[in-house]
């Protein structure tokens, strides 16, 4: 027995000090909406920086003031119930002139967002005017839209087969949302990933198609009356 101990002894020492092995924690997992929130980002600065914001008559300050105001963006809160928002939408191109997207026709476009139980949906689309009622009907809607951004109308006017579309959209909201500290996120079922804040009093929604260096900026205002029933008719 008095052989074993000093044994014993010696390997209670050993274990002892035996070094300890950390494992390493394992990486955090790469953010997949880093390279779009930067690309987003470096488009809105283009915005704010390319365009001849000081000229009245261009009509082009609200588009700097958003550009300028998008990363620094608070989260809003969306009210319950259903809603439908509407505005226009251009794009921009890595390697194009910004003033360019002001040069071909502006799209009318529309959303509709839910808050339930469920969260925040939402649908956006392009209106597309079929026929030259709704054509009408779309640049009179435009020009109203135009006119809310620049503080000459209190808000979007949209009238006949255009204002019941809208109103149908309504109630299709059906794209999930997340929340982020700027606003709210969201993938289409394409890939396109697109954030959604406010800027302003105006509904920013920005996409970013996969694979491609550029964005799709829609303008958005809640402040919309929808005639169905009524003619088209020019702003104030």
């Amino acid at each position: 027995m008095k052989a074993l101990l000093p044994v014993l002894l010696l390997v209670a020492s050993c274990a002892a000090s035996a070094p300890t092995v950390n494992t390493p924690a394992p990486a955090p997992a790469a953010d997949p909406w880093a390279d779009t929130d930067g690309t987003m980002s470096r488009f809105m600065r283009r915005l704010a920086e390319d365009l001849d914001c000081e000229d009245a008559k261009k009509g082009l300050a609200p588009f700097c003031r958003i550009g300028a105001g998008w990363d620094g963006a608070a989260p809003f809160e969306v009210p319950e119930g259903e809603h439908v928002l509407a505005g226009i939408t251009i794009a921009l191109a890595a390697g194009e002139d910004t003033s360019n997207a002001f040069k071909r026709p502006l799209l009318l476009s529309a959303m509709a967002v839910t808050h339930d139980q469920d969260g925040v949906r939402v649908r956006l689309v392009i209106e597309r005017p079929t026929t030259s009622a709704e054509t009408s009907e779309a640049v009179d809607a435009i020009g109203w839209f135009a006119a809310y951004l620049n503080g000459e109308a209190p808000g979007m006017r949209v009238t006949g087969g255009l204002a019941g579309q809208l109103e149908a959209l309504r109630q299709r909201a059906d794209q999930p949302t997340e929340l982020t500290p700027h606003g709210l996120r969201f993938t289409l079922p394409d890939g396109t990933r697109a954030a959604f804040r406010r800027v302003g009093d105006v509904f920013v929604v920005v996409e970013h198609p996969a694979g491609i260096d550029g964005v799709i900026v829609t303008l958005l205002t809640e402040k919309l009356k929808l005639e169905p029933t009524a003619a088209p008719g020019s702003p104030p």
